[in-house]
């Protein structure tokens, strides 16, 4: 009963991706994870969502090849219907 999006981004993955930020001293964050982010957490606060039934939920995992090195990221957004 939830619609499901998954996103998979077979870039550097986030690990590799913040090592490489802090190596040229960049400070900035993914704004389109933080937009949907704030989104998700706002929709679920003016549903009064209080637990997991009913609420929106963004799971972000972090993906290994079988040597255990980063190969991207998938996100998970789970809307109830």
């Amino acid at each position: 009963k939830n619609l499901e999006i998954t996103i998979i981004d077979n870039g550097i993955g986030r690990k590799q991706s913040g090592e490489l930020k802090k190596e040229e001293k960049k400070n900035n964050t993914s704004l389109s994870t933080s937009l949907i982010a704030e989104c998700v957490k706002t929709i679920n606060r003016e549903k009064g969502f209080s637990n997991q039934k009913g609420k929106i939920n963004m799971e972000i995992t972090d993906l290994c090849d079988e040597a255990g090195q980063a190969c991207g990221t998938k996100v998970l957004l789970s809307i109830p219907v």
